[in-house]
C-alpha cells in the first residue's frame, strides 16, 4: 500500500508471485532473466537469488549502461480486480498510482515448471479467498513482514537429504553447512544460534533428527527454527529507509543547509531530503524534530549540538550491517567452490554407498531365492535421483 506516484527499482525475486490490484494502478516494465547480464546488476553472493539493477529506471544512463539498449521488454498495466503473475527470477519495475494504491502479492514455490496432469478440465473451478488459502507465511497487517522468509519444504527436504547422506541430521551437521553458505558470519555466532534453534525440531532432546523424525516435524517446528536463524531482512520492516542512505549522505545535505541559509525550517529540510534516494517525507520530519527539540527553526548551534542524535536510526542501521560481516566477491566465490566440491563427494559417497547396498541387496536375494523381487535385475534407488 503506498500514497500513489510511486517509482520502485529494477529488480528479480527468488519466488513465483502473484500481484493482484485493489485500488489503483500499476505500470509494470517486465523483462525476462535471460537478459540478467546486460541489466547491470548489483553483486550478490551467489547463494541469493534475487537481484536489483544498477539502472535508474526514471532516468536511463546509456554511456554508464549501454547494454540496456539490447534488452527487450514488456510493458503490462494492471487495474483493480487485475491478477497479474510474475515468474521467479523475472525482472520487474513498476510505477504504482492512485491515492491510496493497494495491492496484494502472493509469493509461491521456486519450481519452474509447472505440472497440469492432476488437473481435471471438466471440472468447475471456484474461487477460494485469500483467508482460506493455505500457505506457509501470513502477515497480520502489522510489524515486519514475512515476505520472502524461506520455505519450509525446501528446509524439509534438505534435512531428508543430510540424513539421508549422515544417517541423521545433527545441530553440527548444520553448522557446517551453515558456516559454508554464510563465510562472512562469525563461526562462534553461528555455532551458538544453530544449537540453540535445532532444540526447536529435537523434541525428544536425543540431539539427532533420523528421517522419520524429519518427516514427522510440524509447520510450526519448522517455522520457528527458520526464524531463529534468519536476519530479519531491512526491506521487510519499517526500518528499510535507514538502511537505503549512507548517514554521510544525511549529515553533508544537513551541512549545505546551514552553510546556505544559517538557519532552515522544516519545509526546508522535507524537500532537501526527499531529492535524496528513497527519501520521504516522514524521516526528514523525524530529523527535523530530532535537530530542532520542537522548535520551529534549526540554527547552526542545534545541528552542531543534535545532528548525531538526530540520524542516530542511521547510524545503527549501519553498525549492525558491518557487525554482521560484509562478503566480498572472492570469498563468496571460494566458499561457493568448497561447497560445490562438497556436494561432488556427498554425491560420489550417495552412489558409492548405493552401489554397495545393491550389492547386498543382490546377494542377500540369491541366497534366499526369492524369485519374486526379480533377482538379477538392477536395483535402482529412485530416492537419489535428485542429488
Amino acid at each position: 500500500m503506498s500514497g500513489g506516484r510511486r517509482s520502485g527499482v529494477l529488480h528479480k525475486d527468488p519466488f513465483n508471485n502473484w500481484n493482484c490490484m485493489i485500488r489503483g494502478t500499476k505500470v509494470w516494465a517486465l523483462i525476462d532473466d535471460k537478459y540478467h547480464d546486460l541489466l547491470h546488476p548489483y553483486w550478490r553472493p551467489e547463494r541469493m537469488i534475487a537481484g536489483i539493477s544498477q539502472i535508474d529506471p526514471k532516468s536511463v544512463d546509456l554511456i554508464k549502461f549501454p547494454n540496456i539498449t539490447k534488452v527487450r521488454w514488456s510493458n503490462v498495466t494492471t487495474y483493480p480486480g487485475d491478477c497479474l503473475f510474475i515468474p521467479r527470477s523475472y525482472y520487474h519495475q513498476i510505477n504504482s498510482y492512485g491515492d491510496p494504491n493497494i495491492a496484494t502479492g502472493v509469493l509461491f514455490s521456486r519450481l519452474v515448471e509447472f505440472n497440469h496432469t492432476d488437473c481435471d478440465e471438466t471440472k468447475k473451478l471456484e474461487n477460494t479467498p485469500p483467508s482460506e488459502t493455505k500457505v506457509t507465511w501470513n502477515w497480520q497487517g502489522h510489524g515486519d513482514l514475512t515476505m520472502g522468509n524461506e520455505d519450509h519444504r525446501f528446509l524439509r527436504n534438505g534435512f531428508l537429504k543430510g540424513a539421508e547422506i549422515n544417517g541423521n541430521v545433527t545441530a553440527e551437521h548444520i553448522i557446517e553447512e551453515f558456516k559454508l553458505l554464510f563465510p562472512e558470519l562469525p563461526a562462534r555466532d553461528i555455532e551458538i544460534e544453530t544449537k540453540k534453534a535445532f532444540t526447536m525440531l529435537d523434541k525428544e532432546k536425543k540431539g539427532f533428527l533420523t528421517k522419520d523424525d524429519v518427516t514427522r516435524l510440524d509447520l510450526h517446528s519448522l517455522r520457528q527454527f527458520i526464524v531463529a536463524l534468519t536476519p530479519v531482512d531491512l526491506s521487510n520492516t519499517e526500518r528499510l529507509e535507514y538502511s537505503y542512505l549512507d548517514p554521510n549522505q544525511i549529515r553533508h545535505m544537513v551541512e549545505r543547509l546551514i552553510a546556505k541559509y544559517s538557519k532552515f525550517t522544516e519545509e526546508m529540510l522535507v524537500e532537501e531530503y526527499s531529492k535524496l534516494e528513497c527519501g520521504t517525507e516522514d524521516k526528514a520530519r523525524e530529523i527535523f524534530r530530532k535537530l530542532g527539540g520542537g522548535r520551529d527553526v534549526v540554527t547552526s548551534t542545534d545541528v552542531v549540538s543534535n545532528l548525531k542524535y538526530a540520524i542516530a536510526n542511521w547510524l545503527d542501521v549501519l553498525q549492525s550491517i558491518h557487525s554482521r560481516g560484509v562478503l566480498r566477491a572472492d570469498r563468496d566465490a571460494e566458499f561457493t567452490a568448497k561447497r560445490k566440491e562438497r556436494l561432488l563427494i556427498l554425491r560420489d559417497d550417495i552412489q558409492y554407498r548405493s552401489k554397495r547396498e545393491r550389492e547386498e541387496l543382490l546377494d542377500s536375494l540369491k541366497e534366499e531365492n526369492v524369485k519374486t523381487m526379480g533377482v538379477g535385475k538392477p536395483f535402482h534407488n529412485h530416492d537419489n535421483d535428485e542429488l
